[in-house]
């Protein structure tokens, strides 16, 4: 049996090959990234086919909004664990 049938079985008859297999999922989830990483208010303006991504396909943007935030706070307490090992 492959690999990704066991997978498949495993998690319900959900395709793992599925995720992030069309261009509208990537745009919506790699938005939720840059949401997440930078959750504070800018002029960025997403174009009318992205906010469509967006829209359409909402979960993987919200995902990417939990990836991007969990990227902030590690790099956050990177820089302070650096700063503050300089200053030790």
């Amino acid at each position: 049996m492959r690999i990704m049938s066991r997978i498949a079985k495993f998690l319900g008859g959900i395709d793992p090959s599925d995720f992030l297999s069309d261009c509208k999922e990537w745009h919506a989830f790699v938005e939720g990234v840059g949401d997440g990483f930078c959750p504070w208010d800018t002029k960025y303006e997403p174009s009318k086919e992205l906010r469509k991504d967006i829209q359409d396909e909402y979960h993987y943007y919200s995902f990417g909004t939990v990836i991007g935030f969990a990227g902030l706070i590690f790099a956050v307490a990177g820089a302070v664990r650096l700063v503050l090992g300089a200053v030790l």
